[in-house]
């Protein structure tokens, strides 16, 4: 064996481990990132009484609201025991705004100078331009009606998608 063969061994395995420890090191840093995210939401859910693993005990009348996420610009439509507030993370989003009590009520479109075809009185209608994806996630959601509710969001993609 020639002389100082061993330490250029010793060199390459060197930095082959420094170079697999830095991309793991890259790697583990998204990794911590998401446990981050997902364990802000675990522990929302331990925090409330929401049943979040399926048919519990829960003797809480449900509540019927809908959340509005600026993160992706969605409107969905929920019935659960518990309702998040604004600022939380919910269902993996930052809840932008509430709304509830919208089941009896019956909405309208109102004219205005500058928009002939008029402007929904629903409670979202303020982000009706902004809403790209509408979903009804829970089922035993019953308006009385809903006339107007998604009028003139230009952008959304309405979508269902509730437990059967």
């Amino acid at each position: 064996m020639e002389a100082g063969a061993g330490t250029v061994e010793y060199v390459i395995v060197l930095i082959v481990a420094v170079v697999i420890g830095a991309g793991l090191l890259g790697f583990g840093t998204r990794i911590a990132q998401q446990i981050d995210k997902t364990g802000n939401t675990i522990g929302g859910w331990f925090r409330s009484s929401e049943d979040v693993f399926g048919d519990g005990s829960s003797n809480q009348p449900e509540i019927v609201f809908a959340v509005y996420s600026a993160d992706d610009h969605s409107l969905d439509f929920y019935k659960r025991t518990e309702v998040p507030e604004v600022g939380d993370k919910f269902e993996f989003k930052t809840v932008t705004e509430v709304y509830t009590g919208f089941e009896t009520e019956t909405y309208t479109l109102v004219e205005t100078p500058t928009d002939r075809y008029g402007s929904s009185t629903a409670p979202w209608a303020a982000h009706q331009s902004q809403i790209e994806t509408v979903a009804v996630v829970d089922t035993g959601i019953a308006p009385e009606s809903v006339s107007v509710w998604f009028a003139n969001m230009t952008q959304s993609q309405n979508r269902r998608c509730g437990k059967d």
